[in-house]
């Protein structure tokens, strides 16, 4: 691995979280908590803001105001903890509940279990009879389109040959993989800076969980794959990848 990564652990208010979500125009539904991370972090820490990143769902009644986040950074807890505080953004983060390690070197030939949360959409570079030139489409229902209606269509084969392809680009080869998860959310997306306000809207996405085992073949590419993550929307929770040993 080129430069040093590291695995960190943040524990971050949910009522800080809900705060910003009346500043962005957050109204209306449940709360798209990746959304809401990716803003936080990028109040702490800017442009060191750790990515991809990874939540906990919260649990009903839990004791603690707190949600946890796992995320890849370039910069270890102490480094991280210099550039908030230079920052002073907000509410300030409870530091002793920041953790990290440092991610061994991914080697060639190692085969790791992984579980990632992707957004597997494609973006269409022309309008067809079912989308506008530029739309996002469900890899799924892409390929729906490209069937007749008699022929049966896995959305667990599709998503897999999705992921396949995105690992052997990162220089990792797909062992098994498997669907563990799959709904449709209404995410929250506002519209890019411009002379006008900037809108919140709420486009429905797949949101889908995979999981399975891997073998590196470039270990660098591989590097590049764990600090990018995983297909689009890594920014907003979405696109990493979880690594154990197997079994």
């Amino acid at each position: 691995m080129s430069e040093a990564m590291h695995m960190v652990q943040l524990q971050l208010a949910m009522r800080a979280l809900f705060a910003r979500a009346r500043t962005v125009g957050m109204r209306g539904g449940d709360p798209d908590l990746g959304y809401l991370v990716h803003c936080r972090l990028q109040e702490l820490f800017g442009e060191h803001a750790p990515a991809p990143f990874s939540i906990d769902e919260p649990l009903p009644n839990r004791r603690d105001d707190s949600l946890r986040v796992l995320a890849y950074s370039g910069l270890d807890a102490e480094a991280l903890e210099r550039v908030s505080g230079e920052r002073q953004a907000g509410e300030p983060l409870d530091f002793s509940r920041l953790l990290s390690k440092r991610m061994p070197a991914p080697a060639v030939g190692a085969e790791l279990a992984f579980e990632t949360r992707v957004c597997p959409v494609l973006r269409k570079s022309s309008a067809g009879a079912h989308h506008r030139k530029g739309a996002e489409v469900d890899v799924f229902i892409d390929e729906c389109w490209r069937h007749e209606k008699s022929e049966a269509v896995s959305r667990e084969a599709v998503y897999e040959r999705w992921l396949r392809q995105r690992l052997h680009e990162g220089g990792a080869e797909l062992l098994a993989g498997s669907l563990e998860r799959f709904e449709l959310r209404d995410l929250f997306r506002r519209t890019q800076a411009s002379s006008e306000r900037r809108k919140g809207r709420r486009p429905w996405k797949p949101d889908a969980v995979l999981s399975g085992r891997l073998r590196v073949s470039d270990a660098d590419a591989f590097a590049t794959l764990l600090r990018r993550g995983v297909g689009r929307h890594r920014a907003f929770g979405f696109g990493m990848l979880l690594l154990r040993k197997p079994g």
